[in-house]
């Protein structure tokens, strides 16, 4: 089994198997995002995302999928995101994101590939966008003052923020007409470039939480407070976007 792993096209193709046993020609696509999409998947330590859409869902067609989750797990697949087809169809105001990463970022294993196809409603995502970076500088100014200047502290504040502006960054490109690109790091440098921020302030970032740099405490310190301050300015700027 430790061959399969490996694999996460064909540990999806397996779970495809389960899932066709249970809602049949219901069963309208299930495809792979997160990082085995993204060429980002690390054997062993990555988890397996999957999209899943089907022609109906109720309770009762989700009751019979529990027997399956041991394996799953074994197989370091994570609940299945399962929706309808009407779901997808209503929800793309509500998560216009969540949507668009899923569109940009996919690899389909069973189905007609229709999401690649989805229609971003661009005045929900620039909400949205807006939403998540208020929150997220608010959310940001917190962990700083609980960091109280320590280096472990910053250092997780980093390893545990930094991945969640992906999204809004795909987002933000989007809005700019540009293709988000896929590699983390070269998303960053775009959108830094997009709305003037500065690209060295988050290429060391990404430093810090991949290990590759270490900085000294103050150093440290003045890092975070040039990342709350920079994340503050690009709320700012999609503020004024129209």
């Amino acid at each position: 089994m430790a061959k399969v792993a490996r694999d996460p096209e064909r540990i999806a193709k397996m779970v495809v198997e389960d899932l066709r046993g249970v809602f049949g020609e219901g069963l309208l696509l299930v495809a792979l995002y997160g990082s085995a999409a993204r060429g980002e998947y690390a054997p062993g330590r990555s988890d397996i995302n999957l999209f899943v859409v089907v022609d109906s869902l109720d309770e009762d067609r989700l009751k019979p999928l529990i027997r399956f989750l041991p394996r799953w797990r074994r197989w370091r697949v994570r609940l299945p995101r399962i929706v309808s087809w009407k779901y997808v169809e209503r929800s793309l105001d509500a998560f216009p994101l969540e949507f668009l990463s899923i569109k940009l970022f996919h690899k389909s294993v069973y189905g007609q590939d229709f999401l690649s196809d989805l229609a971003i409603p661009e005045d929900h995502l620039r909400l949205q966008c807006e939403r998540e970076l208020k929150g997220k500088v608010l959310h940001l100014q917190e962990l700083y003052l609980l960091s109280a200047g320590k280096r472990s502290r910053m250092e997780q504040l980093i390893r545990a923020s930094l991945p969640t502006f992906a999204t809004v960054f795909e987002g933000l490109a989007y809005l700019k007409g540009e293709v988000p690109p896929r590699e983390r790091a070269e998303l960053f440098r775009k959108v830094a470039g997009l709305f003037g921020l500065q690209a060295e302030v988050f290429e060391r970032l990404l430093a810090v939480r991949s290990g590759r740099l270490k900085l000294r405490p103050a150093e440290l310190d003045a890092l975070c407070r040039e990342y709350v301050r920079q994340i503050r300015i690009l709320s700012e700027w999609v503020d004024q976007m129209e």
